[in-house]
Formats: structure tokens, sequence, C-alpha cells
């Protein structure tokens, strides 16, 4: 979380990330409250995963291959530990961190039944600690205005 946090040393993508999980994991602005998303915990939220998912949004997202309304729909359409069961396979087959390869089980994940000029290709080169925060707009989460100084 530290790693995301200080990419823009704002909570930018930190909280980019998290709301991106959120919204894919919630059943509705109902489904928390007093501040205890039960969505965000252990396993929609392991280092893994905010990794591959902010890394997702800085490459994906952010150049507009990919709508995030669609992404979140998809993502949140399998449960965290498919994505973790595609990481371990994709980590098995091609090695490297089992973040980059939650990465990878998200681009499969979006690449699921589309054509083949709709499909996007991995994008692993590079550093999440580089992403920045040009062009990165802070969210807001209701009352909490993180990101909005």
């Amino acid at each position: 979380m530290e790693l995301l946090y200080d990419i823009d040393e704002d909570g930018v993508w930190l909280a980019r990330t998290l709301r991106c999980i959120r919204e894919a994991y919630s059943e509705g602005e109902d489904s928390y409250a007093d501040n205890l998303d039960p969505c965000l915990n252990p396993e929609t939220c392991s280092t893994s995963m905010l990794k591959a998912v902010c890394w997702f949004l800085g490459q994906h997202i952010d150049n507009h291959e990919v709508p995030y309304n669609e992404f979140v729909k998809r993502m949140g359409s399998l449960g965290p530990e498919d994505i973790r069961r595609k990481a371990v396979s994709h980590k098995a087959a091609n090695g490297g961190a089992l973040w980059v390869n939650t990465y990878r089980g998200l681009v499969e994940i979006w690449n699921f039944h589309r054509t083949d000029a709709k499909k996007i290709k991995w994008k692993t080169i590079g550093s999440i600690a580089k992403l920045g925060s040009k062009g990165v707009t802070p969210v807001s989460w209701g009352d909490d205005k993180l990101g909005n100084r």
C-alpha cells in the first residue's frame, strides 16, 4: 500500500486502485457501514491485486484502451480467487512476480470473448513507482475528498 501511496506522494493512485476494487466487488452503496467496507478485504486487496489493478489502470485505462466502467464490471464478474488462480497459472508458465501475473490475469479477463482486433496486449515493461501523477484525477469517496487537497 505504501508503494502505491508514494507513487504521487499524495495517495491518488492508492485511492484510485482501492476505489476500482471497491466498485468491482461491492454490492452497492448500502453494502458497507461505519467506514468498514467488506469488499476491501485481504483477498481483494492482496499486494498482488493492488499492484496489478494499479498497473492495469495506468497502462490501459489512462491510455483509453479500455473503458473504466466496463473493466470494473468485468473484473467484478470474477471473484478474487479466480483471478489469483489465473495469476498462479501464468506464473507457472511465464515466471516473474505474482503481481505481474495477476495483471496478466486481468488482461486475460478483459480479452475473454473479444475479437482479436479488440484484445489488448500485456504491457509489462516499466515500473509502478514511475507511473507518476501526470493527468491522474483525484477521486472522491462521498464525504471523504481523498486526494482533493
